[in-house]
């Protein structure tokens, strides 16, 4: 039997400032994503789950292995591709196309993994970098901290590639000098949009989530 409808349940999809007022947005023509192609970054997915395997199934690119089944990659499609037929979620662009690039849950692969993502993607295209990276500062933080993840993301972007990138769950703040303002803009921009995490419909930052002027955006981080 398919799932419940659960769109009632999706309280980010709602009306702003608490939501993201996806349903008066798909009044707009290419707001349901149709023409675009989302590359997401991850450790995997469930790719053949039921609410997201129409765009999914067996989409793989870069490095070989078995797709490893974890729910944070779902879920993060099903709110991207959620399909449109009254039963789980509705995605708020669910008529994008999707490939993933996993990183196969090992950290030093995640600079390859976002270097395959973002020449996966053309122009217009969407990377999304549900990653977030460890080094001897204060971490996790955004992988753009590594000089060669920031110029590929540059890299990406000044193609006319949208990255979205995590800001990472480690209550840092990033303006702080430990980051040598490497999270500065007058310094440097790899013109990604940095997304930290909410308390949900609270719109307060979540006790989690990294922090600072380089944020540009947040997604719910509870109750989602």
């Amino acid at each position: 039997l398919p799932a419940p409808d659960y769109e009632s349940n999706q309280g980010y999809r709602r009306a702003a400032p608490l939501g993201i007022d996806a349903d008066y947005g798909q009044f707009f023509s290419g707001s349901r994503g149709e023409g675009t192609t989302i590359v997401d970054v991850e450790t995997g997915w469930t790719h053949d789950h039921e609410d997201i395997r129409h765009k999914s199934l067996n989409q793989f690119v870069g490095l070989a292995g078995a797709p490893y089944p974890w729910d944070h990659g779902t879920a993060v499609l099903g709110e991207l591709v959620g399909e449109d037929n009254a039963s789980g979620v509705k995605g708020s662009v669910h008529q994008a196309d999707v490939l993933m690039s996993s990183h196969l849950g090992s950290v030093a692969n995640i600079p390859t993994a976002i270097a395959i993502a973002a020449n996966a993607a053309n122009p217009g295209d969407v990377v999304v970098l549900e990653v977030q990276c460890y080094s001897s500062a204060p971490s996790p933080h955004p992988c753009e901290y590594d000089a060669a993840i920031f110029a590929t993301v540059q890299t990406a972007t000044a193609a006319g590639k949208h990255v979205f990138a995590a800001a990472g769950n480690g209550a840092n703040n990033l303006d702080s000098g430990a980051y040598g303002g490497l999270f500065d803009r007058n310094v440097r921009d790899s013109g990604a949009v940095m997304c930290g995490a909410s308390d949900g419909g609270s719109l307060n930052t979540a006790s989690f989530s990294n922090y600072g002027t380089r944020l540009d955006a947040h997604g719910w981080g509870f109750q989602v």
